[in-house]
């Protein structure tokens, strides 16, 4: 039993560092996102000018 316990906390620590690991991924994509838009934003602020 005490076996069981130790391969079920165990799988419990991967599976908390596998969603630390997505969260992280996310938060960089969220801050590429952003740079994206702030960077197409002054490309349109850009071309408006010479319209």
């Amino acid at each position: 039993m005490k076996e069981l316990e130790n391969r079920l906390d165990e799988m419990e620590k991967r599976i908390d560092a596998r969603f630390d690991r997505m969260e992280d991924m996310l938060t960089q994509l969220i801050g590429i996102v952003g740079e994206t838009n702030k960077k197409a934003d002054n490309l349109d602020k850009r071309f408006d000018g010479l319209e």
